[in-house]
């Protein structure tokens, strides 16, 4: 039967009708449905659902399933099925069995990042605590670019590290830091010991260990009177993070403000698109949504560094096709220095890799103009910088094409 036939069935889109009887609210394809009923003016309600038939493949929630009314201190503790509204709007749900966070656009995230990030905003939600950017303690806020030193200095006396040697991203460059960023280099076996240590120091008044160990310290110095506008409580949030300390600087990196209006953000974007671009060898044949056999390029990894990999199409389980998703497979060592990796990228030096307008002279200076315009192009389209905004360099006037198709919408009869 043709589907114009089943469609123009009697009491097709009616309340009780066979699109309410055979979807009904909770599947994928009610959004679709709902779309298709505003549209032609015949909406439904679909009936009373008792229960769902034995053979029904589970759905994956939208959103968690129960509220977290308490935060768990580990994420083995996490309900299945939890999740989290990220910065650039994708809502990521946590799928206990595989370990893997996912958003309903496909997007993946590993399940320590991503246990991070669910704890800030669902902190935010619950309202436990007053958080300022990357703050997810309990009671934390912002610190003074003047009291970061004797912060830490404090800390250094008890702990018996470096800290100010090994801070990360934008600390002590911007005015007011959310949280407090530090490289610990550590043996993983040694990781429970430290954490004791942590546990037994009283300048540390609260402690958590997810992907990062989190920690809550009085701010040494502090000035009530400076403020910014997120609310200031008088302790900060630092956080260890377990790794090599070269690396974490070279990836975490961020701008002063007198050397970049962007955040790190914006670098490490431009950075993962020049690799996505540079030097990149697409095999001839494609598959049937358009994307190579296979393709050597680089890949800006937050764990690897730089990596060149061998790229595939990972084949669906029936073997009639492809999914979307893509093997990665490094074929290359790992580039963790910015010298090197400036070099592997055919950039002057470490320098290029700054910030946001270092990269885009950089590219501009040894690229050719095609290069760059793919480059650019492609920092314009991803949807992070798009959410927070597109850098003005790169804000494009109106095309002559868009004024065209515009007057003739004027034209139309309304």
């Amino acid at each position: 039967m043709k589907i114009k036939q089943i469609t123009e069935q009697p009491k097709f889109y009616q309340k009780g009708g066979k699109i309410d009887k055979a979807i009904g609210r909770d599947s994928r394809l009610a959004g679709l449905t709902s779309r298709a009923q505003t549209q032609t003016g015949r909406r439904g309600m679909r009936p009373p659902v008792t229960a769902k038939p034995v053979d029904e493949p589970k759905k994956a929630p939208a959103q968690p399933r129960q509220p977290v009314t308490k935060m768990p201190a580990r994420i083995q503790d996490l309900p299945d099925g939890s999740g989290f509204l990220d910065k650039a709007g994708d809502f990521f749900v946590w799928a206990a069995k595989e370990a893997l966070w996912t958003s309903a656009a496909g997007k993946t995230m590993k399940a320590a990042p991503g246990f991070k990030q669910f704890v800030k905003a669902t902190t935010k939600r619950l309202g436990e605590s007053v958080l300022a950017e990357g703050g997810a303690m309990p009671g934390v806020g912002p610190i003074h670019i003047d009291e970061i030193e004797p912060t830490l200095t404090a800390l250094e006396k008890v702990l018996g590290i470096d800290l100010k040697g090994n801070v990360l991203g934008s600390v002590g460059k911007r005015e007011f830091s959310g949280d407090i960023d530090v490289a610990l280099q550590i043996d993983p076996e040694s990781i429970p010991q430290f954490i004791e240590k942590l546990k037994n120091t009283p300048e540390v008044l609260d402690i958590e260990k997810t992907s990062v160990i989190m920690t809550k310290v009085q701010i040494v110095g502090y000035d009530e009177a400076k403020q910014t506008s997120k609310p200031r409580t008088g302790y900060v949030q630092v956080d260890f993070m377990p790794g090599d300390p070269g690396w974490l600087k070279t990836y975490y990196h961020s701008p002063s403000e007198k050397e970049s209006k962007y955040k790190g953000v914006f670098r490490n974007i431009m950075i993962a698109t020049i690799a996505a671009v540079h030097n990149r060898q697409d095999s001839a044949d494609t598959i049937d949504d358009g994307r190579p056999v296979e393709s050597e390029r680089w890949m800006w990894s937050p764990t690897d560094g730089l990596v060149r990999i061998k790229r595939t199409p990972v084949p669906n389980k029936a073997g009639t096709g492809y999914t979307k998703k893509n093997k990665n497979e490094i074929i290359g060592e790992p580039i963790k220095t910015a010298d090197k990796i400036a070099q592997a990228l055919d950039l002057d030096d470490g320098k290029d890799l700054n910030s946001y307008e270092s990269l885009k002279t950089a590219i501009e200076k040894n690229y050719a103009k095609e290069e760059v315009q793919q480059i650019l192009d492609g920092f314009v389209n991803n949807k992070q910088v798009q959410d927070i905004g597109i850098p003005d360099d790169l804000k494009q006037d109106e095309s002559l094409s868009d004024k065209h198709l515009n007057r003739i919408k004027e034209l139309l009869p309304r």
